[in-house]
């Protein structure tokens, strides 16, 4: 006779300032199930990517740290929201690295293959950027995340502006190769100086 495997839930409400937070949890004991969430100015929000460096790690092309000193991220890292993505060092970069930039277009372009992404060295390095990518993607899918906040200006997690391929500093509109993969897969990506507008889309959706 077969038995159904036993789930457990589990439900804890914490009050902290003038934030709620409510942690869910889901486990079950054969196929291993985790979902976790907060209720936050009263709506509940899911996990939400973000650029590893971002969130204090070493993973820049220059090995170094310059976390996002966000309150509110450091609620969101508490709480466990946040799952952290490099592209680059997913992607088989190594710490440090030569900076690189995308060439001749857009992370949609690198995409279709009208593009690609060079380092200063001259090298292209564009299946590691997209390797990078796809493996964030995945990370979206696993934790069925609708969220992003990466790295403005990068040539893999740009979100408006990135660097024009010359390496002397330019800026010009369009996104890195992560952004432009994960907007064709539906997920809303927002920079490091958008956490407003993060908040107003997760009300929305909430």
């Amino acid at each position: 006779m077969s038995h159904k495997p036993k789930s457990t839930f589990s439900f804890h409400l914490f009050l902290k300032n003038e934030y709620s937070f409510i942690t869910l949890n889901f486990k079950c004991v054969n196929d291993y199930f985790y979902k976790s969430g907060i209720i936050l100015y009263g709506f509940v929000m899911k996990r939400i990517l973000i650029s590893a460096c971002l969130a204090g790690d070493r993973v820049r092309y220059d090995g170094k740290r310059v976390p996002l000193t966000h309150e509110l991220l450091r609620k969101w890292s508490r709480r466990g929201l946040l799952v952290k993505v490099c592209p680059e060092v997913s992607g088989g970069l190594k710490i440090p690295r030569p900076p690189a930039q995308i060439v001749d277009g857009s992370g949609r372009e690198v995409l279709d293959g009208t593009a690609k992404v060079v380092n200063i060295e001259g090298k292209d390095v564009s299946l590691p950027f997209i390797r990078g990518a796809e493996y964030a993607l995945s990370l979206s899918k696993k934790y069925d995340i609708q969220v992003a906040i990466l790295k403005e200006k990068s040539p893999s997690c740009g979100v408006h502006h990135i660097y024009d391929g010359h390496f002397v500093s330019n800026l010009i509109p369009g996104c890195g190769v992560t952004t432009a993969m994960l907007r064709q897969s539906g997920l809303r990506v927002f920079s490091e100086n958008e956490l407003d507008l993060v908040i107003s889309f997760l009300k929305n959706k909430g």
